[in-house]
């Protein structure tokens, strides 16, 4: 079912929901339950209530967001400016790029932002190209230089790549359009991975334990889903002073996420991407001055780059060469622009 072209009116029942959607999903029997559960809903009003935010756009179903690199890919965050007579068929290119996992419109100058995860390294340099050579625009690339909020890998433990085998990678494969709002979700992505459920669920609890899934969470459309939702911010920070201070920042409780990545000017002076927790104009007002109080006179300019919808999210996932191709054709289900 395509989702509604008008902003979906959504309640604080509904609001709460989304965001423990955006939280990772408990790998148990019966996970919707156990979510419901502690939100003091019924299990069946639950699932009736995400598949309506789910069918309307107001957010996505569940999917992991992987590390790519920890299991020897690589992803990368760009943007494009994008002329306006331009915007739809330029979208649709990065849509039918099984590497471009992720696509938002953003209120900003670069206003088309996506995620570009691949195989290998080299990969990022050469889907830039492709996009360039099919849009005839520029591709500006943030890859991540540090984030502040990644988990702290366990003393001893050493994640490589081998590790992270090709039951791994069918498990992640399952589950890149979202999972489904059955009871027991796991049961068809271990189907489809072809082991048992109990093996599944056993995998995925070690790729979240090892940092390989960094998050088992939807994704919110801030367009549809009107306050509450996490909305990013930029900020240009002296060079000698972002490491200290993004890993303070990345403490506060409002806090979502914090990456340093590399500016490019003269387009784009940031250097900081700080996601906070939203909840309307005056909240994100609010976060942003206690994040410019701490950043004091290392701090010279900072942006809310606010998402006007999202048009693709997929799981970033490494795949085998052969079913690369089915992927790419694979129906995403991605809400539809939210009528201008």
């Amino acid at each position: 079912m395509k989702p509604s072209s008008e902003p979906t009116e959504i309640d604080d029942v509904d609001r709460r929901i989304v965001e423990a959607l955006q939280a990772d999903l408990p790998l148990v029997p019966r996970p919707y339950a156990a979510v419901a559960a502690r939100l003091g809903l019924r299990e069946a009003e639950f699932v009736d209530r995400t598949r309506r935010l789910v069918e309307t756009g107001a957010v996505s179903r569940v999917v992991p967001t992987l590390d790519v690199e920890k299991t020897g890919g690589a992803v990368c965050l760009a943007a494009m400016e994008v002329p306006a007579d331009r915007s739809a068929t330029v979208a649709a290119v990065l849509e039918r790029m099984p590497e471009v996992v992720g696509v938002d419109r953003r209120d900003h100058r670069l206003d088309l932002w996506f995620v570009i995860a691949t195989e290998h390294p080299c990969g990022i340099g050469a889907t830039q190209r492709a996009i360039e050579t099919a849009t005839g625009l520029e591709v500006l690339l943030f890859p991540e230089v540090r984030d502040y909020s990644a988990r702290p890998r366990p003393e001893g433990e050493d994640p490589r790549e081998a590790d992270f085998d090709a039951v791994d990678r069918a498990l992640i494969a399952a589950m890149r359009d979202g999972l489904s709002l059955e009871r027991d979700p796991w049961v068809s992505i271990a189907v489809t991975a072809g082991v048992a459920t109990a093996e599944a669920t056993t995998r995925l609890r070690r790729m979240v334990e090892r940092g390989w899934i960094r998050r088992l969470g939807a994704v919110a459309n801030p367009r549809r889903g009107g306050p509450g939702f996490d909305v990013p911010t930029v900020w240009d920070v002296d060079d000698d002073a972002v490491d200290g201070l993004g890993a303070r920042i990345a403490a506060l409780p409002f806090v979502v996420g914090c990456r340093r990545r590399p500016r490019a000017l003269p387009a784009w002076p940031y250097n900081l991407f700080v996601l906070v927790r939203g909840g309307g104009r005056e909240a994100v007002a609010a976060e942003r001055a206690e994040i410019a109080d701490l950043l004091g006179a290392a701090a010279f300019a900072s942006e809310v780059l606010p998402v006007r919808h999202v048009l693709k999210a997929t799981a970033p996932c490494r795949v085998e060469a052969d079913r690369a191709g089915d992927l790419a054709r694979a129906d995403r289900r991605v809400p539809e622009p939210a009528a201008e």
